[in-house]
């Protein structure tokens, strides 16, 4: 996977998806973020491809413990909103 990649938007629909294969949930204000996990660090970045570790440490410091007791693979990408 190449970084950084692109997330999916948020988009208003009259009516949600219906059917299997959908998955959806709301979307409220904040940040889009990513967050890449590597066998030494932890990056987030911005949905523009800045790099937004420092402002989101917490978050880092999280992602690198789960990194330490091995609860994921040994890399790893995450999107949330923030």
């Amino acid at each position: 996977m190449e970084f950084p990649t692109k997330v999916a938007l948020a988009q208003t629909v009259p009516l949600l998806p219906q059917g299997p294969g959908w998955w959806y949930e709301p979307k409220y204000d904040g940040h889009r973020t990513v967050l890449r996990r590597t066998d030494e660090t932890v990056v987030l970045y911005a949905r523009s491809g800045r790099v937004v570790t420092q402002h989101w440490m917490d978050l880092a410091v999280a992602g690198m413990v789960e990194q330490a007791v091995g609860q994921a693979g040994p890399r790893a990408c995450a999107a949330c909103d923030l």
